[in-house]
């Protein structure tokens, strides 16, 4: 019952990365930022309803009160995550288009598949750990 009670969970949050990648989908670095930046001008409300395998990991520790240090690592990396593009967001608010020239040095950088969909296994990976042991 619990092993698939996991084996559900990490499936899950599987699902949810994939609906974060879907709408983050940039081909550059500069896309990603710009569809996270247009997210944004919706609504902080709705940019982290977005971000679904968050909100998902959130409740996954709070339903099987897990507190160790893998889903702990989970959440803190998640979280790094939202506040480096909120930052970025912030920034670009601020400085417009002098932070992004800054920021890209008038290049772009091209974001490969296996950048894009790392954390369909990444973050699975270490829920299951975090889980299991």
């Amino acid at each position: 019952m619990v092993e698939n009670l996991t084996i559900g969970f990490v499936v899950s949050l599987m699902i949810f990365e994939y609906v974060e990648i879907s709408w983050q989908k940039g081909e550059t670095l500069k896309e990603l930022l710009a569809y996270n930046y247009i997210t944004y001008q919706y609504g902080s409300i709705y940019y982290f309803t977005k971000h679904t395998a968050f909100l998902f990991i959130v409740f996954t520790i709070v339903y099987t009160n897990m507190i160790n240090s893998y889903t702990i690592t989970l959440l803190f990396m998640k979280f790094l995550d939202i506040g480096f593009k909120l930052y970025v967001i912030g920034e670009i608010n601020n400085k417009g288009e002098v932070f992004i020239a800054q920021l890209f040095n008038n290049q772009d950088y091209p974001l490969s598949n296996t950048i894009r969909y790392s954390n369909m296994f990444i973050y699975p990976s270490i829920m299951y750990l975090g889980l299991t042991f």
